[in-house]
């Protein structure tokens, strides 16, 4: 079927969509790596500043005071899974905008391209599409996702999120542990001076 002038410049403006969302999904991403090094630092930080503090108390209320510093790693690691949970959405929702995008420009679909055997130029690949296979496994694996959403939910504690829930969830079970050795170091040096 022959395309309308009008589809032909739907199109057009459809790649330019295809390419502003290929852009978003990168920036996304690199802003979700950016958030989850921002509180790993801060967050490094507070542990060597405990581990400093305990160096160098000396008093009961000190250690006691100190353990606000894990308290508050705890804290940041509440806040930075959030964040990083909330851009790892955005990241998803880029990703099934672009792969709506691709489907609907046919960049999903076999191509039947054939070049005349005496052709110079240099066939690869001709049969598969131009989006790579492994992008299309990943979007169906076993499920039939009527909707982008569902696909979405599925994924969203999985990949670069779920790797950062993982090191936010190991920082704070630590954290917790440092907190406990604080407070009872406190009250060893309380129970000495009694």
């Amino acid at each position: 079927m022959p395309e309308s002038k009008q589809d032909s410049g739907a199109k057009i403006d459809i790649a330019e969509l295809y390419k502003i969302t290929v852009e978003e999904e990168h920036r996304e991403l690199e802003t979700h790596h950016k958030r989850v090094s921002f509180f790993a630092s801060m967050i490094s930080a507070l542990v060597v500043a405990t581990f400093v503090g305990v160096r160098f108390a000396e008093q009961w209320f000190e250690l006691f005071i100190l353990s606000a510093l894990p308290a508050l790693i705890i804290a940041l690691c509440y806040v930075g899974e959030g964040v990083s949970k909330q851009f790892y959405e955005r990241f998803l929702a880029a990703v099934t905008m672009r792969a709506k995008i691709e489907q609907y420009l046919g960049l999903t679909a076999e191509r039947h391209l054939e070049y005349p055997s005496n052709s110079p130029t240099i066939t690869y690949w001709l049969e598969e599409p131009f989006v790579p296979v492994r992008n299309l496994q990943s979007r169906s694996e076993g499920f039939d996702y009527l909707e982008s959403i569902n696909w979405s939910k599925d994924r969203l504690f999985g990949g670069y999120h779920g790797s950062a829930k993982k090191l936010f969830d190991w920082i704070r079970y630590a954290a917790l542990g440092l907190v406990v050795i604080l407070l009872l170091l406190s009250l060893l040096k309380l129970i000495e001076l009694i």
